[in-house]
This record gives structure tokens, sequence and C-alpha cells, in this order.
């Protein structure tokens, strides 16, 4: 598993910004656009971090979230991966139902690169349920993703 990240949102262009992001940070990335594919991804290969974009079109986002938590709960053998949640909703209750469900850690987008960078790092390291403090944004950084 290793610094391996999965990144699962549905909107290419995300899961693109992210994953050169990540691979420039020297992280391993693998890319999945619905639950289905992240749990076969995470059986197969493991990551150390799951990002999820709970903006899902066609599958609800908490639904994944839920999946991915049910399925590590049941398999003894599988490392529980953190979770970062993005979402573009602002009510707090979004962002408390996530951590109930399970996130570690839990990003409105717009997220500016540096802030998921410090996200998933901090994760790494084996922190949970953290906010870090972003650090300060420049003109290229701020609408990111």
């Amino acid at each position: 598993m290793g610094e391996t990240v999965l990144i699962i949102t549905e909107d290419g262009q995300a899961r693109r910004a992210a994953e050169t992001l990540l691979r420039a940070a020297g992280l391993a990335v693998l890319l999945a656009r619905d639950a289905a594919a992240a749990c076969d991804i995470l059986t197969c290969e493991g990551a150390a971090i799951v990002v999820l974009d709970l903006t899902f079109p066609q599958t609800k986002g908490f639904e994944v979230l839920r999946r991915l938590r049910g399925r590590f709960e049941t398999r003894v053998p599988l490392a529980q991966p953190g979770v970062i949640v993005l979402s573009d909703w602002t009510e707090s209750a979004v962002e408390r139902l996530a951590v109930g469900l399970g996130a570690d850690a839990f990003l409105r987008k717009p997220v500016a690169a540096r802030e998921l960078l410090a996200t998933v790092q901090q994760l790494m390291r084996g922190g949970s349920s953290a906010r870090p403090a972003a650090p300060a944004a420049d003109a290229a950084d701020a609408a990111w993703l």
C-alpha cells in the first residue's frame, strides 16, 4: 500500500488535476470513477488515503463513503484507509454526516492545491479527523478543485 492515494470522482478534470498534484509530490495515485471501481482497487491494490468527491451526479457520495467504510469493517486483513471528503455543499450538517460516516477530513470546494496536499500528507503521517491549517493561497492556487 505505501504512499498510495485513491481519487474517487466522476469529474475527469478534477481527477487529472488531483493526480498531477499528488504525483508531483511523489505519491502513487490510483483513479476510480465510482464506488464499485474504488472497492475493487482497494481490495486488489490498497491505498493509504482515499480522496472522495461527494458530488456524484449518478451515485450518491454518502453511499460511496458508507460502502467504503462498510467494506473494510468486514475484512480484517485490509488496512483501513484515511478518507478525505471533498464537497461543494456549504451546510455544516453535510460535514457532520461525512465525519459521522467515517471521513477523516472534510474539505469544501473549491479546494486549493496546497490544502489538499497538506491534508493528504497529514493523514499519511497518521493524523485523523484533522483539518490542517491551509498555507496561504496564491492566485494560481485559489480555486483549484
